[in-house]
């Protein structure tokens, strides 16, 4: 038998209890890897349903997109399914040039024209990817290897925004779709470098390397997610060896800490937008002077200080300056709401609630969220706003965040390639939950101009006008301020020692796992 070394060796019982239930033997578990999370159970392994964020790094790990871009530069596109494309002259037909031969796991067959049509029909009925097909106008399969999509706008940024990173719409077998039903919610089956092999309720993931993905290759032999929202949990799996890599913290005490242990920390740079969700319909946040209340009582630099300025930094805008079509608040003209305690006090007496009040809510078990919500939770008591929250699991989080029944405040985390795309989910009334396909207006904020503006920004070609109306419409939402902008954060990984290396040096927002899993420099090869 063979023995697994250095980093790859796991701790007897760990390894015999994963052995024994994925029937992966010790001969061909040279390398495996094992990664600790920083969630909770996923609840859904469908990648058009999910709003786990370990999905990210799963999906890209069982699943394809049409492009892709290198990693370490999501602005550098790449192919992915698609081995090459072409554009009309109005920029609204995209022709995409399937790569042959590329195997479904399982044995399902050759991916085809006909499975990337499916995809993005089934995408746009009603999923969580629904908002990132709306401009769609028609989908077909030319022939076997060839699909054409049909936009409603030309969009300069489809290639990232509905065909790639941003979209997330992954190519789905059709066949395995229908045939496994229900449980293709927990069985996986795509065409990337790794397979399903077993699936743990709250507990883990594992894939095993597909031999058969030619156009992405896996340097390991296969790779275990832990599910693991508690920090301790992780770090303890990482200090006995059970565990390869972690989702760390952003506490700039514990990164030097880890450091100082002689672990490599990789700040990867995410640029995830923290933001207090208000929900307009209901009482007392209907009223714009709670709103605003709200936002001079907290203090953004105590979050900053908490997290490590190394990770976090306050922000002022809906969504980062850097993202496509982002620009600084004093570009746009952002009303800016500082913290002043006392001022939020004067607005709660104004808007009737001299002696505050109290609130029940809920929040995700997810990294950062709990630490997160306890420090808004302090500062709002400050000013006699008493908000008493439970924490639940990530996807019921969000499932309930984007229905009906959303509460009446909410933290939210979202990372986005382009402005435009983060605001049309979030304040575009057509985006409000209950409505088809309504997505991430948990404020269920509702304002025609707003919405105008927007409208406007999706139907120009021109990325400099498009900025200028997404600019337009980010200042006249923050001045009924639906959502609170909080923080810019990134994400910590942790790799044990100089063992586990990163293949490129630089950050990724879109994929920052695949250097410890497969070889990068192969996926633009048809």
């Amino acid at each position: 038998m063979k023995r697994r070394v250095g980093l790859f060796l796991l701790v007897g019982v760990l390894l015999i209890g994963v052995m024994s239930v994925v029937g992966i033997t010790q001969q061909d578990a040279e390398k495996i890897v094992d990664f600790g999370l920083a969630t909770g159970d996923p609840g859904t392994l469908d990648p058009h349903m999910s709003t786990w964020p370990g999905g990210l790094s799963i999906f890209f790990h069982t699943y394809d997109l049409l492009v892709t871009h290198q990693y370490g530069n999501v602005d550098e596109l790449k192919p992915g399914l698609a081995k090459s494309w072409e554009i009309s002259e109005d920029k609204r037909t995209y022709t995409f040039n399937l790569r042959q031969g590329v195997q479904f796991h399982q044995g399902y067959g050759e991916m085809t024209a006909q499975d990337v049509v499916f995809s993005f029909d089934r995408a746009s009925e009603g999923t969580l990817r629904t908002a990132f097909t709306e401009n769609l106008a028609e989908i077909k399969a030319l022939d076997k290897y060839t699909v054409q999509f049909k936009l409603k706008h030309p969009n300069p940024l489809s290639l990232w925004t509905t065909f790639g990173v941003e979209g997330r719409i992954y190519i789905m077998s059709e066949q395995a779709t229908k045939e496994l039903g229900e449980e293709i919610k927990i069985h996986p089956v795509g065409t990337g470098p790794f397979e399903f092999v077993n699936y743990v309720p709250n507990d883990r993931l594992v894939l095993r390397k597909f031999e058969k993905c030619k156009h992405r290759e896996a340097i390991v032999d296969g790779v275990v997610f832990y599910y693991l929202p508690e920090l301790a949990s992780r770090e303890l799996g990482l200090r006995k060896g059970e565990l390869d890599v972690i989702l760390g913290a952003t506490d700039p005490d514990w990164i030097e800490e880890m450091k100082a242990e002689g672990y490599l920390i990789d700040v990867v740079n995410m640029k995830n937008q923290a933001a207090l969700i208000l929900n307009t319909s209901c009482e007392p946040f209907n009223e714009l002077k709670v709103r605003k209340a709200i936002a001079h009582a907290i203090n953004k630099q105590d979050i900053v200080d908490f997290f490590g300025s190394e990770t976090t930094e306050a922000t002022n805008t809906l969504a980062p300056s850097s993202w496509a079509c982002g620009a600084t608040a004093e570009e746009i003209g952002i009303p800016v709401y500082q913290y002043n305690p006392e001022k939020a006090r004067d607005l709660l007496t104004q808007a009737g609630y001299p002696g505050g009040f109290t609130i029940e809510t809920i929040t995700s078990d997810a990294s950062i969220w709990p630490n997160m919500t306890e420090l808004i939770q302090a500062q709002l008591a400050d000013v006699g706003i008493k908000m008493n929250f439970s924490v639940i699991t990530h996807s019921r989080y969000y499932g309930t965040l984007m229905s009906v029944d959303a509460p009446p405040i909410g933290l939210t985390r979202s990372g986005r390639f382009d402005v435009l795309t983060y605001m049309i989910q979030h304040v575009h009334s057509r985006s409000q939950p209950g409505k088809p396909g309504g997505y991430l207006n948990a404020a269920f904020f509702s304002d025609p101009a707003v919405d105008a503006l927007l409208e406007a920004a999706e139907a120009t070609p021109s990325l400099e006008e498009r900025t200028a109306l997404v600019s337009a419409a980010q200042k006249l939402t923050m001045e009924q301020l639906p959502i609170v902008p909080l923080v810019c954060q990134r994400t910590v990984v942790v790799a044990r020692r100089s063992e586990l290396k990163y293949l490129y040096q630089g950050n990724d927002f879109f994929y920052p796992y695949g250097p410890f899993l497969e070889r990068v420099d192969l996926v633009s090869k048809s």
